[in-house]
Order: structure tokens, then sequence, then C-alpha cells
């Protein structure tokens, strides 16, 4: 991870334009000249993530396909009017939307991007906000007194993303679902189904809030729900009725087990 001002040798005041002579001020089309003040015109920096997936997860075609790294300009005061959006934290989109804004490649959909990676993605825009210090009060389970602890956000996501590229490394690949999805199969220990779960991404996520969020309190099915969502198959069948049968029939021991292969 690299911020572009480092990348290209610049010091703080000439990353940011401040040493830069005045900018001649230009006229728009509409015959109106550019109110912006020239001595007020700078760069924005920006900062690089690295990806968990390596690029390797998404689909040849996809605008991330084969990208190790994406490009995030900093936090600015827009950014946290989303953040503080009372409507979409309601709808607990704030931090992807605000995320959105960040990009430098305007191509990128975050709905598009696997879980993974925007978790990566939530971290990396936080430390270009407030910086990698993250104070937090921390209970000991064993004493159960709270102590005061300082985390560098930048070191661990630096080793978190390090572990996750090693793991999956030598993985092979996963299949590509007649939608375009990249999915994975998991043997069930109890009923010995052959599950394909597709590899969930932002757009995915968000749905799964929305309708959990929407739905009565007797009836949540929060964990229905998120196996709807997350398989796509079946023995190597795609019926969605044949696929809901399964789910809905599906002892809690195979259910605990595939959200946990599936997590790992």
């Amino acid at each position: 991870m690299s911020r572009n001002n480092d990348r290209q040798g610049l010091s703080e005041e000439e990353a940011f334009g401040l040493n830069t002579p005045p900018a001649r001020a230009t006229t728009s089309p509409q015959g109106f000249g550019d109110t912006t003040p020239p001595n007020f015109q700078w760069a924005v920096p920006t900062y690089f993530v690295t990806l968990p997936s390596a690029g390797r997860y998404y689909r040849e075609g996809h605008c991330c396909h084969g990208k190790t790294q994406l490009e995030l300009r900093y936090m600015t005061a827009k950014e946290e009017d989303i953040l503080t959006s009372d409507q979409l934290l309601r709808e607990g989109v704030a931090v992807t939307r605000a995320i959105q804004n960040l990009f430098v490649d305007p191509v990128i959909n975050i709905r598009d991007l696997l879980v993974q990676d925007i978790s990566a993605l939530m971290i990396g825009a936080r430390i270009t906000g407030y910086g990698s210090e993250y104070a937090a009060s921390v209970n000991c389970p064993s004493c159960a007194t709270t102590g005061e602890f300082s985390f560098n956000l930048e070191e661990a996501l630096e080793t978190s993303t390090a572990t996750a590229l090693a793991e999956t490394a030598n993985l092979p690949l996963p299949a590509i679902t007649e939608n375009g999805d990249m999915s994975v199969e998991i043997t069930l220990p109890l009923t010995k189904a052959i599950v394909g779960c597709k590899l969930l991404t932002g757009g995915d996520q968000e749905r799964i809030a929305r309708d959990t969020k929407n739905a009565t309190a007797v009836a949540n099915q929060a964990v229905t729900k998120l196996l709807r969502t997350m398989i796509v198959s079946v023995n190597g069948e795609t019926n969605p009725l044949v696929i809901a049968n399964l789910i809905h029939t599906l002892p809690t021991r195979d259910s605990t087990f595939v959200r946990k292969a599936y997590a790992e």
C-alpha cells in the first residue's frame, strides 16, 4: 500500500499543491469565469488497498479480474456527510456508499465486489479519513476488567491481507455458474449433499440486510435468507425449487457447517 505522494516522491505541501504557482483562471463555455480561487486548487492524494482476493476470484471480463490493488481518494467532508446520513444509516449502506465515492476508477461498482475485498476497502477508507490509529475499550474475558488499547489499522490490514493471500494461493479457482458468478462446492457432513456456494458480493450483502430488516420479528429468517443467497446448486441441480427444498429441510449441523466452511 502506498500513497501517491510517496510514490512520486512529493512532500505533503507539493502533494496538495500548496507550493505550486497560481493557476490561470479559465472561462466556461457559458462565459462565466471559474469561481474557484487559483491558489485553492490542489490534487487529492490517493491510497492503494491490496485486495485479499488478489483479483483471482473475479471472472474474466470483470473490471477487477487480475487486479491486486484498488486506488482510493482520501476521504473528504463529502464522504463524512454520507457516513452520517440518517437515511443511508437506516438502510445500512452508508459505508459502502462512501467507499463508492472514493474510487479513482469510475468503472468500479462496489456492489460487484466480493465482501472480503470490501472489508479491506472499508479499513483502507477509514485510514484515509482518520488515520491508522484506532483506540478502543476491550473487555478481558478472564478478569472482566476493561482496558484501553490502541490498534494500528494499517499494520493489521497488511497482516490480515498477507495471511489471506497465503492461505488462498494454492486453492483451485472457483467454478463459474450460468449467471457468471464464481462458486465453490462444499460437501455437507450429514446429508452428504454437494452444494455449490457463490462468492457473495456487496450487492448480495445489501439484499440480505434489506430483506432481513424488512422481515417481521417473528419471521426474520436471517439464516435461510443467507443460505438462499449463497447456495446456487445441489448435487449439480440449479432448479430454485430443489435448492429451496434442501434449505428448509437442512439439518442444523449441515447448515452450520456450510456457513463455517464458506467463511473459511
